[in-house]
């Protein structure tokens, strides 16, 4: 009694110490380095080596459309725009040709973006080159205050702001027109949105978007983060050489920037928000809350019950739609911040049309069975697992990861000081706080978030007269006949069994091949399945496989293509072995690892990735995916109507339309080619056949080549390939795809369709034909590149025609070599066919005269670049090591060196032979999409 009374002692008295060591504040990563200029300007800069040879650059402003006054919606998104339209050191698009000739590509490395709150620019640029990254400042400080607003460039950027518009209409923003005022009952955010208005952005005044410039790009709204393979003092001195010269502001005459609250409310308000355009029906109920913004170690430990209260209510409501006829496609809950100064927490339900009231009702009765129950401590325990092992992930890839993801998180404390304290200090917070957290405390979560105060019921849905859906009265009605219900407490079956009871007989590795030129190995084993391994050090905790097989549905009857085709996802859904997924995803809580199947038209394959700590758990799961797959029909049918409820209303959308009917036609409308909808078919779909497709699939293992990448020494992966890999049953059966004939048009062709109600054209141009040599590939993608940028330049920057295009090359060995190059853009129907006109001016020209060497060196740069960047991660090669054998291709051709001389050799000669041989002389497929109106 004695002791006992003593441990509680000590217990009480550790956990006063904790609690009262919460209320600390979160320190910065110390591997930061920040500070304020005397004008105000913050910045933050930190050495990290993923990527080498890279920086990430960020201005963060402190402003956004929130600040518009009435005359200028839109323009704080406007001024983004000009940053790149012409600044005090580079006039019109000098600054976009500059950093292309560095091998930065536009919208990947050079972006930006506007919200309510914030203006964001970055760039990704090279830190090897000295000049490059000087220049990178350099135009920073330009952004900051040297945007020189040219009337001329204001006028052709209106064309391009206008079709970003354009891009955001349709069914999406005219329900959100109708419940966005409710949602932000009484708030400047309803009227506030960052793209503005059409008719303010055709007509504003030069003065008035100069006058946002004014009043809001101060340095004390500014801050400047760096990230990257950089010597930190260097960077400093850039940072202040071009940042100190910019004026302090005057306090007396600049505008407060303050934040905008969206007000309290009492009531519940509702919205019904119907349109015939809208594919899908959806519920979503929201609780605002004021924002709570991490700083302290007790505001982490509350996102930590946050994390577990949702993580477990989610869990619950997957669960759910594996009952027979489930209630509802999709359901969840989140908490999350909503604007600036507001959080939500909100349960949403996506529905069949007919089905929106029971799948509500589903939703919020778990959100209320939560409310009055909470979660069981096994249930608790097990979620708790899954956090620690993705914490633990990161933390093992702390030095690994992105600078991208590390600037992204400083900008965030710039703007909103959530802390950035690293991923150490996160590790270790999350190991000692992590066990303190109850039941208790995360239950009591819920009469926090579940008021009926500040609360929104929103419903959005197709326009159909003969579906009957709740009115707004209705809504409420639901929302508040669920606080009256007494539920039944969760039950939690916990899973505690071997994933594998009884291990495989191990097989043999029968034949060694070294492969010096990629430093790998591959292994024959006794089924005769090739497995070739890469050890790397890219990552410190990370390995990837991929297998894959020749066969595919194409083997099968055409009567079992849909149940191949659609089957397979339902046919997942039943678990693995004796175990269903719930129980499946209770043995796996804590590891962290991934295996998925799917059976293609032409191949079968295998996939996924683990930390090292859970290798053998991978490839158990292997073992087991080949070997016994589990067929549970209540859930098959499940996931089906699941299927069949989302796809119903699919052609109400005009872009869906679009797609699928420009794959009809690309196809010649060949009845098994897979890209097509056919829902006339659907009822073909049969679990039996699903599974006896995927038994036969993946029956014979001998015929299988699998690549396995990543963090790991050869000789640690011998026993599990030989157990169970080598250890697969085989029935020495050899074979391959059979080509079922499908393939584009052999013909020019241009087809029109009439679809949905917007001012909004869209179209897709296809150049395709035989690929004669199959290494033409690699010129054919830096032709589309070229191309790209062309397009880039002439239809948005020189017409204002769109916001963006691109071309790309695609190609395929199997079941005969062909290729496409496929350009696409929407715009305004009145431009279509100019537009379309300068896209086929724009490959005259390219074919004829072949482009500017100023123009093959930014591609050249480019794909250097990328080549220097992608050989250091693990994907990059289990991708290129796969395609290799897929395509029977040399190992000696995906070398670095091997890429980095056609590279090199890459001229205006062979993009002009390229431009000329496949696209001016492919044959060209035109799909164009027009309002409904305009027919």
């Amino acid at each position: 009694m004695q002791r006992r009374t003593f441990v509680l002692l000590f217990l009480s008295l550790s956990l006063t110490s904790l609690f009262a060591q919460t209320g600390e504040t979160i320190p910065m990563d110390p591997a930061v380095r920040s500070g304020v200029l005397s004008n105000g300007l913050r910045y933050f800069i930190k050495t990290n080596a993923r990527p080498e040879k890279r920086v990430e650059l960020r201005l963060a402003v402190n402003t956004g459309s929130i600040m518009e006054d009435d005359d200028q919606l839109g323009l704080a998104h406007f001024v983004e725009h000009m940053a790149f339209n012409g600044t005090t050191h580079f006039q019109k698009n000098d600054l976009i040709s500059y950093l292309q000739s560095a091998g930065v590509k536009f919208g990947a490395h050079i972006n930006a973006y506007t919200s309510f709150d914030e203006t964001v620019y970055m760039l990704t640029l090279p830190s090897d080159k000295q000049d490059i990254i000087h220049n990178g400042f350099l135009i920073l400080e330009d952004w900051a205050h040297g945007i020189t607003f040219d009337s001329l460039e204001i006028e052709k950027e209106r064309g391009v702001v206008i079709e970003e518009w354009r891009t955001g209409i349709g069914a999406q923003q005219r329900m959100r027109d109708q419940y966005w005022p409710k949602l932000f009952y009484g708030s400047r955010y309803a009227e506030r949105m960052p793209i503005g208005k059409k008719e303010i952005l055709e007509k504003f005044s030069h003065a008035s978007i100069k006058r946002f410039y004014k009043d809001w790009y101060r340095p004390e709204l500014m801050s400047v983060i760096a990230v990257g393979d950089i010597q930190p003092d260097s960077i400093e001195y850039l940072i202040r050489k071009h940042f100190s010269n910019i004026a302090t502001s005057d306090a007396k005459k600049v505008r407060p920037r303050n934040d905008f609250p969206v007000p309290p409310h009492k009531e519940t308000w509702t919205a019904v928000a119907r349109d015939k355009e809208a594919p899908n029906t959806m519920a979503q109920i929201f609780y605002k809350h004021p924002s709570q913004t991490v700083r302290s170690v007790q505001d982490y430990r509350t996102s930590l019950l946050r994390m577990l209260y949702t993580g477990m209510l989610n869990k619950r409501m997957e669960e759910l739609t594996q009952q027979a006829n489930p209630p509802f496609v999709f359901g969840g809950a989140f908490y999350g911040n909503f604007m600036r100064a507001t959080d939500v927490y909100a349960v949403y339900a996506g529905t069949g049309e007919t089905a929106l009231e029971r799948g509500l009702l589903a939703v919020l009765i778990e959100n209320r069975r939560a409310q009055q129950h909470g979660f069981s401590r096994d249930e608790m325990e097990d979620y708790k697992k899954e956090i620690l092992s993705n914490y633990e992930s990161s933390y093992n890839n702390r030095d690994k990861v992105l600078s991208s993801s590390l600037a992204d998180e400083f900008v965030e404390y710039a703007l909103t000081a959530e802390a950035a304290p690293g991923m150490a200090w996160e590790y270790e917070t999350v190991k000692r706080l992590l066990p303190t957290i109850t039941v208790d405390e995360i239950h009591a979560l819920a009469a926090q978030w579940i008021t009926t105060e500040n609360r929104i019921g929103v419903v959005t849905a197709p326009q159909n007269e003969t579906v009957k859906l709740p009115d707004e009265a209705r809504l409420l009605a639901l929302i508040d006949s669920v606080a009256t219900i007494q539920t039944a407490p969760y039950v939690y079956k916990t899973v505690q069994v071997p994933l594998l009871a009884t291990l495989p007989r191990p097989g043999k590795i029968v034949k060694t091949k070294t492969l010096k030129e990629i430093a790998a190995e591959e292994w024959t084993l006794s089924n005769g399945m090739k497995v070739i391994l890469k050890p790397t050090t890219y990552m410190t905790d990370e390995i990837k496989f991929s297998a894959y097989s020749f066969g595919g549905w194409s083997l099968g009857a055409p009567s079992q293509d849909m149940s191949a085709i659609y089957g397979m996802a339902p046919l997942g859904e039943g678990g693995i072995a004796e175990f269903s997924k719930t129980d499946l995803e209770k043995i796996l809580s804590g590891k962290n690892v991934s295996v998925s199947t799917g059976i293609r038209m032409l191949s079968e394959t295998i996939s996924g990735q683990s930390l090292k700590k859970d290798m053998e758990t991978m490839f158990q799961l292997i073992y087991l995916n080949f070997t016994a797959p589990r067929l549970d029909t209540t859930v098959f049918y499940a996931l089906l109507s699941r299927q069949m409820a989302y796809i119903k209303n699919l052609d109400n959308d005009p872009r869906f339309v679009f797609s699928n009917e420009l794959n009809r036609v690309v196809s010649r409308d060949h009845p098994r080619d897979p890209s097509v909808l056919r829902r006339e078919r659907f009822s073909e779909i049969n679990p039996q056949t699903a599974l006896a497709i995927y038994l036969d699939r993946f029956a014979e293992a001998g015929d299988f080549v699998m690549t396995i990448v990543g963090s790991f020494e050869i000789e640690t992966m011998r026993p599990f390939v030989e157990r169970y890999l080598a250890g697969l049953p085989t029935t020495g059966r050899k074979e391959t795809f059979k080509d079922l004939g499908i393939r584009r048009p052999d013909r020019n062709m241009d087809t029109t369709i009439y679809r949905g109600v917007d001012p909004r054209a869209q179209v897709n141009m296809q150049f395709h034909g035989a690929l004669k040599k199959y290494d033409d590939l690699f010129l054919l993608r830096a032709t589309a590149m070229l191309l790209t940028n062309k397009l880039i330049e002439n239809l948005r920057e020189d017409k204002g025609g769109v916001y963006g295009t691109s071309a790309n090359a695609y190609a395929n060995k199997y079941p005969v070599s062909n290729y496409a190059v496929i350009i696409g853009f929407s715009c305004a129907p009145e431009r279509l066919d100019s537009l379309i006109g300068a896209v086929h001016e724009e490959i005259r020209k390219l074919a004829e005269n072949g482009p500017a060497e100023s123009d093959v060196n930014k591609i050249r740069e480019a794909l250097r670049r990328d080549l220097e960047r992608n050989q250091k991660e693990n994907a990059y090669w289990l991708r290129w090591i796969e395609n290799a054998y897929y395509e029977n291709a040399s190992i000696k051709n995906i070398t670095p060196e091997a890429q980095e001389k056609m590279i090199r050799r890459l001229s205006a000669k062979d993009i002009r032979k390229i431009a000329q041989k496949y696209i001016q002389n492919g044959h060209a497929l035109i799909f164009k999409m027009r309002p409904e109106e305009k027919k």
